[in-house]
């Protein structure tokens, strides 16, 4: 649980510095992003004999964009299900039109990489490589909010031996 709460706060505390910091910019792009929204990972387990499990959960990101097309995002998601839960913390770089005008309708995607710590109880069983391929679509409501109509991502975990195809899907607000 520590654990769930540190990656929160270092994501938000991130995402607020760059939201708010960068937010007076007199640049034609916005700076940063904060992102909160639901979240399902189907986790894929036929090599272990077993059907696709959907976990929920929460997704958390926070984005400096450094150009008006690119930036660099924090990402940590959790999800549980009974007594099992995965949390991914993730990084990478966003593709994105983040001009301050324009469309309303703004798709996106990325490519992160990190680690993921699978838990039972309260038993960690160690961290294995995890990314997340994908993107999504964002809807602006005004100049500060936008609604994360859909994001798709290909979320496999590697451990040794064991390799695993998982999506994960979410909805939300951005910041």
């Amino acid at each position: 649980m520590k654990k769930i709460f540190l990656g929160l706060l270092i994501v938000a505390t991130f995402a607020t510095f760059a939201t708010f910091s960068f937010a007076q910019s007199t640049d034609d792009y916005k700076k940063g992003e904060f992102y909160v929204g639901y979240s399902a990972n189907v986790i894929d387990i036929s090599d272990v004999g077993g059907d696709p499990v959907v976990l929920n959960g929460v997704n958390v990101s926070g984005v400096y964009n450094f150009s008006k097309y690119v930036g660099v995002k924090g990402d940590f998601s959790t999800h549980h299900k009974r007594n099992f839960s995965l949390q991914n913390y993730l990084g990478g770089i966003q593709i994105k039109n983040n001009a301050r005008e324009g469309s309303r309708v703004r798709p996106f995607a990325h490519v992160l990489a990190g680690v993921v710590v699978a838990s039972e109880g309260f038993r960690a069983r160690g961290g294995a490589f995890s990314m997340a391929v994908g993107g999504g679509v964002d809807v602006r409501v005004n100049k500060r909010v936008s609604v994360r109509a859909i994001q798709v991502d290909y979320n496999p975990y590697i451990s040794g031996g064991f390799y695993s195809n998982n999506v994960r899907v979410g909805v939300g607000i951005v910041f």
